[in-house]
């Protein structure tokens, strides 16, 4: 089954395939047994057995026939058998099967030219020879080939979609990752340089070790989130099922930023309380980056965090005084503002970043209600 369908690209379920085997199996049994072929082999017999070697091939031998060798056999074998007519033949059933057969598996153009091959061959049998009835048999392979080229259709577009799913699942991690390196890192930075400082200008070494204990201390965490949110790219392992940070974790960011030594002002209006876990896990992300911009591209200056909670919607404004370090883009390359806007519009939010007459503002508003799990 996989050989067969590797060319098609699509997950069938494993039953459809083996029950057009089956079902052809049992025709052409059926067409033994009309005939009385089954107990007496002849001509009818190898006739059924040239109309059957294509599934047989597939689904015995392994080997997959060519599209257009798989359409002449069967054709070939069952219009020599509709000249030879018997009552109520079933041999056009074959045709039928070929038809769902050809459109599952091929492209649009090879599937019509199959169903249009088992038709004219139906209705050329009736204009010149003893058969009649084809009109019947024409229109079950025109049903055929529509329910087999649809069924592809949406098989296609199943599969497209899963890995569309599967690309943004990984853009989700990524910037997860991102966030979670780009903050501890800020931090850790910042504890470094206070250590430096300490011991270049004071010489007062109890601070500087305080300062590398922290930077260690964050750096341990920050390994422990990493590899929490690289454990989500393998399903089912038991990981660390920590809850993730929401609205109300923001002032205890703030506070991580401001013991690294950061000028870190926060500012909150309504209750974050309500808001919802996706929008707040959002929100403490994008305000999380924005720190570690202002960290890395601005350090020394002054920062303001802003969060207003309203009925409808939750805004988050960043705003670093100078910030003359900010680049026109607001970062050197990475996954920075792409990253917080992507993550703001698929909240399905507005995101805004850039220079202003104090320094560098980063807005975000989010609906405090999102159909994100």
């Amino acid at each position: 089954m996989r050989k067969r369908l590797a060319p098609a690209g699509l997950a069938w379920p494993w039953w459809i395939p083996y029950g057009a085997f089956a079902s052809a199996v049992a025709v052409g049994v059926q067409i033994l047994v009309q005939r009385g072929a089954l107990t007496s082999p002849g001509t009818d017999t190898i006739l059924v057995g040239v109309a059957l070697a294509p599934w047989l091939a597939e689904y015995v031998v392994g080997w997959v026939p060519p599209r257009w060798l798989f359409t002449a056999l069967v054709v070939g074998g069952v219009v020599a058998l509709v000249v030879r007519p018997a009552e109520f033949d079933f041999s056009p059933f074959l045709l039928v099967l070929l038809a769902g057969e050809i459109a599952s598996t091929s492209g649009v153009l090879v599937a019509t030219l199959a169903a249009a091959g088992a038709a004219g061959a139906m209705v050329g049998v009736e204009l010149t020879a003893s058969f009649d009835g084809s009109a019947l048999w024409v229109a079950g392979i025109a049903a055929a080939w529509g329910f087999g080229t649809t069924t592809r259709s949406q098989l296609a577009n199943q599969s497209t979609l899963a890995a569309k799913v599967a690309v943004d699942e990984r853009q989700r991690i990524a910037r997860e990752v991102h966030d979670v390196v780009a903050h501890s890192l800020s931090v850790t930075m910042l504890h470094l340089t206070g250590a430096r400082r300490a011991l270049e200008t004071d010489r007062d070494v109890d601070e500087a070790v305080a300062a590398l204990r922290d930077a260690e201390r964050l750096g341990r965490q920050a390994m422990t989130d990493i590899r929490r949110t690289v454990g989500l790219l393998s399903p089912g392992a038991p990981g660390d099922h920590a809850p993730l940070p929401s609205a109300l974790d923001v002032p205890a960011l703030v506070d991580t930023f401001r013991g690294a030594g950061a000028d870190v002002e926060l500012v909150v209006v309504g209750d974050p309380e309500g808001v919802d876990g996706a929008t707040g896990l959002g929100l403490y992300r994008i305000v999380q980056e924005s720190l570690a911009n202002a960290a890395k591209h601005a350090p020394g200056a002054s920062t303001t965090v802003r969060i207003d909670v309203a009925d409808d919607a939750v805004t988050a404004t960043v705003h670093t005084a100078g910030a003359n370090g900010f680049a026109s883009n607001g970062e050197s390359g990475g996954l920075g503002l792409s990253g917080m806007e992507a993550r703001a519009g698929q909240l399905g939010g507005t995101f805004r970043a850039g220079h202003d007459a104090g320094g560098w503002t980063v807005e975000v508003r989010l609906p405090r209600e999102t159909l994100i799990p």
